[in-house]
């Protein structure tokens, strides 16, 4: 007995050292930026161990840092539940923000409100609150600014533009960089950055980019960077090399500094900067129009957030002074990076935590009698719920180029915008034999026959943009996989010389598909059913979600319940449907290549139902927070997913407690048994979780109040020393379900659309 005690002590000892080894590991990942290696290490963490507060807190910024945003917002709706710091909160909130679920962003904000005790903190966070009410009624738009992305973007970062001389300069992780063999960049797990250019002609940039040779670059980051009015000054972000070795500081990373660089003779001499210290990061350089005044952002000495906003003055004879932070209330315990001039010496920048859309907004201040005034977001549509940064403008002050994510199917991207008054055209793309909306077609304007716009219809086919007053026009739109058709109309001549400044020109273009097109395109086709009578329920709202670029659009159902909408083959999706008074849960699909057409009925049913089972469970039970209540009768034929009439038994029950505790939110864990392989037990427990939380929300729990989750075969019930020594009852007593109390507290809206759209049961 003393022997087997002393195996079991000791093999608890491996298994407590291998989890603190991997967590350390996951920290070190995490520390160094390496998310894609963080987040791997921290799931295998919190498979081990669902408390891990830490771990779920550190996987969920992971998350954020990559773009994300559905797996962050899942991660930080566990933490913020299991993590006691006040921050927690707060990021969950941003990141509520950044998704547009303003609601539930002010729900979290008074809870952090309650947490925090630093007043300057607290005084923001009612700030950001007040905003997100404001937001609820409709984001105001200034229709004088007209946005448009640039043809040279590419599906990698395109980011911070920088306008010199004719050219147009901005930074990129695209093919063509000068990269280091066989080295990424471990936050992106792309290619490092070099600074592109492209020849602007009438201030617009062509589609022609390349590597711009002619200042140093190196093989890891480059830019952001800016010059003197004249071009013979350069200040450029890089990482920390410097006689190609690199900087490492205490916690063994690499650093952004910046450097600077002199002419002479057509040749880039490297100056000293006395103040970058290779300690802390110094990044996104910007010369005030006068070249006296340098503003960057760093997470050096004196900075009270991630990253802030410092300027550095040097004297007549170009020796630099000591930098010193930027006034807090533009500085902020967010980030505040990427500044730039304007020609009249505002300085523009972007914040994620000041007041603002959500994600980073862009902000200006002004430096008058030694003071720098209180910052102003510049409001919509420069700024959006996702990252806007780094705007540039030309000299008139009028037109520009800024980075936003804001283009769903990309990442970062650089877009131009134009302030002007004139005739606004609004209009539909529409298929000709269809009628369905065309959306993502490219409308081309020509303007007195010189002049081109271009603009993109979105989700419903729908476009507006502005030209300034004219006689003539045409308009004209192109789509993938359509031709022009003259019959309805793909291009269209208006003679507009009598219309005025705001006046409205409506405009339906069609195309029709052609051969190719036909071949590609895919239709969804369905019924909604009110269920339980399965009646059809006509103008019932559906949207239709992207879940990879998360676009949606949205439509009616018409008076027979039914609706056609069109869908890409090999993309997933997800579908909801909403009436007055209920909701239906959010379906899944994907269509393969050689499927045209995708027939499904969405049923919606009525709240309030409730049936009672008798078996193991009792619908009086008591419940606490962490308790884990195994389902008895809810296991699964091997290598199935499909719910058998016991489990229903059970989760009739566990309905009825969901009833009864209706601000409870718990998560669905699901487990397999050990006789397939890891990868593949993990998808298949994730769907049979899926498959009860469906089930759940199809009798009308709140999906915001429930989580699904597979843990493979990785906590079995019944340890077998090999394989073959299971009897199949125990195999199927480890193909269980189980469902995990999280919070008995949490206030649930239980009709909010938003909550709805938060569900997504992969």
């Amino acid at each position: 007995m003393k022997e087997l005690t002393s195996t079991l002590f000791f093999l608890i000892f491996l298994l407590v050292q291998n989890a603190s080894a991997q967590m350390k590991q996951a920290n070190e990942a995490f520390e160094h930026h390496h998310y894609d290696v963080a987040i791997e290490l921290y799931n295998k963490a919190i498979r081990k161990d669902l408390d891990n507060a830490e771990a779920v807190s550190n996987l969920a910024q992971c998350y954020w840092r990559t773009d994300r945003s559905n797996l962050a917002e899942y991660w930080f709706n566990r933490a913020v539940y299991m993590d006691e710091q006040p921050e927690v909160k707060l990021w969950y909130s941003q990141l509520l923000i950044s998704n547009e679920k303003y609601e539930t962003a002010i729900q979290w904000l008074g809870k952090y409100m309650l947490a925090e005790t630093d007043a300057s903190k607290i005084q923001l966070a009612q700030q950001l609150s007040d905003y997100c009410e404001a937001l609820m009624a409709g984001v105001p738009e200034d229709e004088s600014c007209i946005i448009q992305p640039l043809i040279l973007n590419s599906n990698e970062l395109d980011f911070s533009p920088y306008i010199l001389g004719s050219n147009l300069l901005f930074v990129t992780n695209r093919a063509g960089v000068n990269a280091r063999p066989g080295e990424l960049d471990p936050w992106t797990s792309a290619p490092f950055t070099d600074v592109f250019v492209a020849p602007l002609i009438n201030d617009f940039p062509s589609d022609r980019a390349e590597r711009f040779d002619e200042i140093p670059q190196g093989q890891l980051h480059e830019g952001p960077l800016c010059f003197n009015e004249d071009g013979t000054e350069l200040f450029i972000t890089t990482s920390g090399v410097n006689d190609k070795k690199r900087w490492f500081d205490a916690s063994n990373n690499t650093r952004l500094c910046i450097k600077h660089y002199l002419k002479t003779d057509s040749t880039w001499v490297l100056q000293d900067l006395p103040f970058v210290d290779p300690m802390f990061n110094y990044a996104h350089p910007a010369l005030s129009p006068d070249a006296k005044t340098l503003v960057f952002s760093s997470d050096g000495f004196g900075s009270i957030g991630g990253m802030d906003l410092f300027s550095v003055e040097r004297d007549s004879e170009g020796k630099w002074g000591i930098p010193t932070p930027l006034p807090e209330g533009i500085n902020s315990p967010g980030r505040e990076v990427f500044p730039s001039f304007k020609q009249n010496g505002e300085l523009y920048f972007s914040s994620d935590l000041l007041v603002g859309f959500g994600g980073l907004d862009l902000f200006r201040t002004a430096l008058n009698d030694g003071l720098w005034s209180l910052p102003q977001n510049i409001g919509a549509p420069l700024n959006s719920p996702k990252d806007d940064f780094s705007i540039v403008f030309f000299e008139d002050g009028k037109h520009g180029f800024l980075s936003s994510n804001r283009n769903a199917n990309r990442s970062d991207d650089v877009l131009s915008f134009r302030f002007e008054k004139g005739i606004f055209i609004e209009g539909q793309v529409v298929d000709c034999s269809t009628g369905l909306p065309i959306p993502g077609a490219r409308i081309e304007i020509q303007v007195d026959n010189e002049a081109q716009r271009t603009a993109y219809s979105k989700g419903l086919g729908e476009f507006k943009l502005m030209i300034p007053e004219a006689k003539s026009l045409n308009v004209k739109a192109i789509a993938e996989g359509f031709d022009a058709n003259e019959v309805c109309s793909s291009s269209q001549d208006f003679e507009i010389e009598l219309m005025k400044e705001g006046d409205v020109l409506q405009v339906k273009l069609g195309l029709s598909r052609n051969d190719a097109g036909l071949n590609q395109q895919r239709y969804l086709a369905g019924t909604v059913k009110e269920m339980p009578y399965e009646s059809p329920l006509s103008a019932c709202n559906i949207e239709l979600i992207n879940l990879i670029t998360n676009e949606a659009v949205a439509m009616q159902s018409n008076a027979y319940g039914a609706f056609l909408l069109p869908v890409e083959a090999n993309v997933p999706y997800g579908i909801i449907a909403a009436s007055t008074d209920a909701s239906s849960e959010l379906i899944e699909f994907m269509l393969e290549e050689e499927t045209q057409e995708y027939v499904l009925d969405i049923e919606i049913w009525p709240s309030g139902k409730t049936s009672l089972a008798r078996n193991e469970l009792h619908p009086e039970m008591r419940l606490v927070e962490g308790q884990i209540v195994e389902l008895y009768h809810i296991y699964f034929d091997r290598n199935s997913t499909e719910l058998i009439k016991a489990a229903k038994e059970d989760l009739e029950v566990l309905y009825t407690l969901l009833q009864k505790y209706p601000d409870m939110t718990g998560e669905i864990m699901a487990h397999a048994d050990a006789r397939s392989s890891h990868e593949y037990n993990l998808q298949l427990s994730q769907k049979r979780a899926d498959a009860a939380v469906a089930w759940l929300v199809a009798r009308g729990v709140d999906p915001s109040r429930l989580s699904a989750m597979g843990y493979g075969e990785t906590m079995p019930k019944i340890r077998c020393e090999n394989e073959e020594d299971c009897t199949e009852e125990m195999h199927a007593r480890n193909r269980r379900v189980e469902f995990r109390v999280i919070d008995l507290v949490k206030e649930i809206d239980a009709v909010s659309r938003e909550n709805k759209k938060q569900f997504s049961p992969n």
